[in-house]
């Protein structure tokens, strides 16, 4: 009897699971293809959806240009900032008082954790 009742649970789990698949693969395929999607129906091309679709990648194509070109114009930008960085003594002076405080703190930090090894010199 048990073992019934647990099928009737597992099927009753597979078909929500199953009908929320379906509902989720007509949101998608209504969105990306712009058109009504159901499971197993093959729907004939047609040369308007062919040409909408090329339409649609050259959007994209043109948004990923866009996107690559500002993200390297960003690099640029970064480069020059640090190269600046490099050639001001203020700058040099700064990043070594820096990097001695973080050599000092990370020293401090390692005999907080080790105090018996540091005893012993």
């Amino acid at each position: 009897m048990q073992a019934f009742f647990r099928g009737f649970q597992v099927r009753k789990q597979y078909k929500k699971i199953v009908w929320s698949v379906g509902v989720l693969e007509k949101a998608i395929i209504r969105w990306r293809l712009r058109r009504k999607g159901f499971r197993g129906l093959q729907v004939a091309p047609s040369n308007d959806n062919e040409e909408d679709e090329k339409k649609e990648n050259i959007a994209e194509e043109s948004f990923f240009q866009a996107s690559r070109k500002q993200a390297e114009e960003r690099v640029e930008r970064s480069v020059v900032r640090v190269q600046a960085m490099f050639r001001s003594k203020r700058a040099q002076e700064e990043y070594r008082k820096m990097k001695l405080e973080h050599n000092q703190a990370s020293l401090e930090y390692e005999e907080l954790l080790n105090p018996a090894t540091h005893m012993e010199r």
